[in-house]
């Protein structure tokens, strides 16, 4: 039953420890694989993370910068045509607001739309 190893010829035994070392080889690679994986995958997460926080940041409180920037182009420099339709414009945006919440929230998407047009328009007007 037991095999002596000087029976055992040299050629098994060198097979079989080149067989271990390639085993050896291509655990520790599987192992490597696997931590590079980990470690994409933990970037990508943090990523995920602070990308989600940036868009709650702005979902939030990007209608704030909005307004004030609104109004603070109305107010800067001197008074034109053009400054005053601004600020017509901010003055119904914020009664809309204050008025009837809902109308504003269904009309916001027109509203800012129609804002940007217009500054598109004041801008090919000024500078052409």
């Amino acid at each position: 039953m037991f095999v002596d190893r000087a029976q055992v010829p040299q050629d098994v035994q060198v097979d079989s420890k080149a067989q271990e070392k390639e085993e050896e080889e291509v655990l520790k690679e599987e192992q490597q694989e696997q931590r590079e994986e980990e470690e994409e995958v933990d970037e990508q997460d943090v990523m995920k993370v602070l990308r989600n926080l940036l868009m709650a940041l702005f979902i939030k409180y990007w209608i704030y910068i909005c307004s004030r920037m609104f109004f603070f182009i109305s107010f800067k420099g001197k008074i034109v045509m053009y400054k005053i339709i601004y600020m017509v414009l901010f003055i119904f945006y914020v009664a809309l607001y204050q008025v009837h919440y809902e109308w504003w929230r269904q009309i916001l998407k027109y509203f800012w739309m129609s804002v940007v047009i217009y500054m598109m328009l004041v801008l090919i007007f000024i500078y052409t």
